[in-house]
């Protein structure tokens, strides 16, 4: 759900596989992360799928 969101918007970002990559499972847990997807725009941390919140942080972001 995600990456389709972030593709349809044509916004660049890095995907982890929290299961697969042990640096990416510590920085996820390092965190805060419980469940994925945790996203991280700018600093800022979304857990969760929340396009809302998505959506506000990519726009604070370009807004500077």
């Amino acid at each position: 759900m995600v990456k389709k969101f972030l593709d349809e918007r044509q916004v660049a970002y890095e995907l982890q596989d929290v299961l697969r990559d042990e640096a990416a499972a510590r920085e996820f847990v390092a965190l805060g992360g419980r469940v994925p997807p945790l996203i991280v725009i700018d600093g800022e941390q979304i857990h969760g799928f929340q396009p809302d919140a998505i959506e506000a942080a990519l726009a604070r972001l370009e807004s500077r």
